[in-house]
Order: structure tokens, then sequence, then C-alpha cells
């Protein structure tokens, strides 16, 4: 993988945290010059890369039986020689990555290449700068907010490309959330959302339920501890509450806290997803430095849902109405048109609404 827009960070601790489980190849993508190699390895910085990756796996990775078995598999294919011959930082960090996710069938194992040096985590000058660097970034993405809007026959379209940072989302989404108040039913739309910060995915839940409730459990490998994610009593706009429907839009490119969320709404039995069956992310976890040039984003952590008692991971989201994530937006105003038309009284209004469904 290439040198990030964002790089990654603590997960649970801070509040870039879960870009850093999601963001993978898409942020790469705003400030990578793709196919231009950058860094040369040698046979012993290959070997110490591989090296610590498999001794972060078997002290870290949120399933203790499955590291053992992914890190043979790793030392397997050294032993086989088959990165003997990659001398580009970029794609070895890419071949370790789809190798990793191979093996463990985990979205969330990253290998990252950076053409900086990483700072090592005690250097707080260097951490200082990241973050204003990540801040930044979030800041020219508005957060992840990507456009509010009011659709014909008063349907509400909220549109997030990722869960920002809460502390900064918060206004965002009270502001957003006031405006969106007075329309009839809600449409969320996730797909290609990347995924981001776990509290803005609670902050956005409590807008649409009335009473506090369990929303997910983190399981993580460190003392078997569980982390009770709820909705929030409070919330500072005007919430939506439970009466109106939501739908929320999904595709294969959702990812992380997008399915989190999805997942959670089907659950609860308060919103409808439309689309395609997600990416299948559930997992959760930190960035550790393997070295001067190189992280590994690494699970620690799993998500469990109270309901279903399991999560998402490796077979995705399924929508309960599936169509080609691209028509799923037209989609879900002919299934909001159709519910209006069966309880309309107006015959003008029934033919409005026919003619609208007509045009989409």
């Amino acid at each position: 993988m290439k040198n990030s827009m964002i790089n990654k960070t603590r997960q649970t601790k801070s509040i870039s945290s879960i870009i850093a489980i999601a963001c993978g190849s898409l942020l790469l993508a705003f400030t990578t010059m793709a196919n231009e190699p950058t860094y040369t390895l040698d046979k012993n910085s290959r070997m110490q890369v591989i090296t610590s990756i498999i001794n972060e796996l078997e002290q870290g990775y949120v399933f203790p039986i499955k590291a053992v078995k992914v890190a043979e598999k790793l030392r397997s294919r050294q032993q086989k020689n088959e990165y003997q011959d990659i001398d580009d930082a970029n794609e070895f960090a890419k071949t370790l990555t789809e190798h990793l996710q191979l093996a463990a069938g985990d979205k969330h194992l990253q290998v990252e290449f950076s053409d900086e040096i990483i700072p090592v985590s005690s250097d707080p000058k260097a951490q200082e700068a990241r973050a204003a660097f990540e801040m930044e970034m979030w800041r020219a993405h508005n957060f992840g907010i990507e456009k509010i809007e009011r659709i014909k026959f008063n349907m509400g379209y909220l549109k997030l490309t990722a869960f920002g940072p809460v502390k900064e989302v918060g206004p965002l989404l009270a502001s957003a959330m006031n405006l969106l108040n007075n329309t009839d039913s809600l449409i969320i739309d996730l797909r290609g959302n990347f995924g981001g910060n776990e509290q803005t995915v609670q902050l956005l839940a409590s807008y649409l339920l009335n009473q506090r409730t369990h929303l997910l459990d983190m399981v993580k490998r460190e003392g078997n501890r569980i982390d009770q994610h709820w909705s929030s009593d409070y919330v500072e706009g005007q919430r939506f509450g439970e009466e109106k429907d939501v739908y929320i839009l999904i595709d294969k490119n959702s990812f992380s806290a997008a399915e989190d969320f999805s997942y959670t709404m089907k659950n609860l039995n308060r919103a409808t997803l439309i689309g395609e069956i997600s990416a299948g992310a559930a997992n959760s976890g930190d960035t550790v430095r393997l070295n001067e040039h190189f992280n590994l984003f690494l699970p620690t952590a799993r998500g469990i849902s109270p309901i279903t008692q399991t999560n998402w991971e490796g077979t995705g989201v399924t929508p309960d109405i599936k169509v080609l994530g691209e028509d799923a937006l037209k989609k879900a105003q002919v299934v909001i048109l159709t519910k209006l038309i069966a309880s309309e009284q107006d015959p003008r209004r029934i033919e409005r609404m026919k003619a609208r469904i007509a045009e989409l």
C-alpha cells in the first residue's frame, strides 16, 4: 500500500481512530502517485518487516489461534521465497496485505508503506504534527458529511462518506438533523462510506432512537474485556425519533463503521437497508509501527451484536432490498412513494407520485 493521506493512529484512543481501520486504499489514493517506486527493499529489510508482523500477530491479533495459523502461512510463503523478487516497498506492502487478508479472512489487516519516516509513539512533537495533519484532512472533507437535501415528496437525504471524529462532527450532525427533522422519511446514504469513528456511529443512532439503547459490544483480546456501545439520552440537535421511516443505502464499498451502523439499525428494526451486500469488515484495533517506513493495522477487538450474538465479519451486511448500489437511491424513493400511494386519499397527489415513480 502507498503513502497515505491520513496515517493510521490508535483505533480506540484518538479522534482519527477509525480512519485507521477503514481508510485503506481509498484514502491512499488521495495523495499517492500510483505505480511509482519510492523505496528499495533488500532481503534483510523484507525479513525484518515480516518478522515484526508475525510478532505483532501472535501477541495482539484479536483471534489468538488464528494468529498462529496466519503467522505460519506467512512464514511458509517467506520460506518459499515468494517475496524475494519484490524490491518496491509499495508492492511489498500490497502483497503482504493481500496475503494476510487471504489467510485471516480479515479486511482490516493492512500493511502500509510510508515514504516519510514514521515517528515512534513516544515522540510528542511528531505525533502532534500528525494529529494536526489528520484533522486538516478531515476538515477538507467536511468530516464525512457530504450532502444534505430535501427530495420531492418531503424525503430527507443525508450522504455520509465517513464517520468523522465525534467532537467535530457533533455540531455538524446536529445542524443536519435540525434541517431534516421536518421531513416525513429519511434516506441515509452510506454507499462508499469507508468507516470512521465508533462514537459517531453511536451519535447518529441516537438521533433515530427515542431512548437509550444497547447497540454493540466490542470484545477485546486484551483481558477479554467487553466495552458496551449505547445510544445517548441526549443529542444536540432535534431527534428524528422512531416514528418515521428510515432507509439506509449500502454497497460493496460500505466498510467498517458504516457496516456497524447499518447492521445495528437493521437488527433493531429501525431501518430498511437497500443496495448491495457490504464489505464485511467488523474487527477493530490499532496501528502498530513495524519500522521507520512500515505500519500494520492490527485488529485487537471484534464487534458483537447484543441481538444476533454475532457480526458481519467476512459476510457483510445483507440489505433488506437487494439492488445494484448505483440504483439504491432510486429504489429507496420508489419504495417510499409506493407506501405513500397506498395511504393517500387525494387522487391528484397519487397521480403526481406515480409520475415521479415513472421519472425514476
